[in-house]
């Protein structure tokens, strides 16, 4: 049904989109299998994690995916903030985290960007990069 929403995704990119191999999870359309084995550090691999289920329904486009470099109107693929600003996030080893979601998307921040990576690495400078919020309505 076109109306349905997600209310969990999957790092399938991880900071740069398209990148062979990709540097998220893979498990999309076009990317290579990733092995456990190519995850670095496993303890801080975001894997999966709440993604917006609110926007309308016309502005949901592959919400089941969690992309930091989303920069579509409503977001829709970025972590959502519905825990009181605090997005769960799910991590390769298998534990969950509460961070605030301004923090988890800090492009600015080294760790943070390497979070979103199987290599570890931040990848600062090249695009498309993370988008950091920057309005209210984002926060």
């Amino acid at each position: 049904m076109e109306t349905s929403r997600f209310s969990v995704g999957y790092n399938d990119w991880g900071v740069i989109n398209n990148n062979s191999p990709t540097l998220g999870l893979g498990g999309d359309v076009g990317t290579s299998p990733v092995k456990d084995t190519m995850v670095r550090r496993p303890v801080e691999m975001i894997a999966i994690g709440d993604v917006r289920s609110d926007a309308p329904a016309a502005n949901i486009d592959f919400n089941a995916n969690l992309d930091p470099t989303d920069n579509t109107a409503y977001h829709t693929q970025w972590p959502s903030n519905r825990h009181s600003y605090r997005t769960d996030i799910l991590y390769a080893d298998g534990h969950v985290e509460s961070p605030k979601r301004n923090d988890l998307m800090n492009a600015s921040s080294d760790d943070c960007r390497s979070r979103w990576n199987n290599d570890n690495q931040p990848h600062s400078g090249v695009t498309p990069d993370i988008q950091t919020p920057t309005s209210i309505l984002e926060q």
